[in-house]
């Protein structure tokens, strides 16, 4: 089994549980990373905010010279990056199961990999506190807290001898 997580996250808490980065597809970018607004280079963020501290408001792209970087994560009104979001796609149209946590499912495109899941013959398995548009479609709907329910599955795939990760 070969575990990838597809995140709506951007601040890095999936590498820094252990969850491999080659396996980690963040739908909405990254704070560890700046991009230049005018050629679109990404560098380390670490770099942009030492610049930023050492007094220049708007720090320079060292690829360009001429735009200025920026936290490299989706904004409200901004379309996600095509590339993640096809690797996330195909992710999911070659899973077996989709273990969607924690989001109401209301915002597309996102929302629309549980149907994509589901048209290619994965089990959907829905956790959240509150109902979503796709729990008619998921095999199983799990109700409550995510901090609870979680560990209690996480638990019963260790007790059923399934790997983890």
């Amino acid at each position: 089994m070969r575990a990838h997580v597809v995140t709506q996250n951007v601040d890095g808490l999936h590498q820094a549980a252990g969850s491999p980065a080659d396996r980690v597809h963040e739908l909405h970018g990254t704070l560890a990373r700046a991009r230049c607004m005018r050629c679109r280079r990404t560098a380390p963020m670490d770099d942009a905010l030492r610049t930023v501290r050492a007094g220049v408001a708007e720090p320079a792209c060292p690829a360009c010279a001429t735009g200025v970087l920026r936290p490299d994560v989706v904004l409200f009104g901004e379309h996600l990056d095509r590339d993640v979001y096809g690797r996330a796609a195909n992710v999911v149209r070659a899973a077996e199961l989709l273990l969607v946590i924690g989001t109401s499912l209301r915002v597309d495109p996102v929302a629309a990999l549980c149907a994509t899941a589901v048209d290619c013959g994965a089990v959907l398995v829905i956790v959240n506190a509150e109902p979503t548009p796709y729990d008619e479609f998921a095999n199983v709907v799990l109700r409550g807290d995510v901090e609870v329910v979680v560990p209690r599955i996480v638990a019963a795939l260790v007790a059923g001898g399934l790997p983890v990760g």
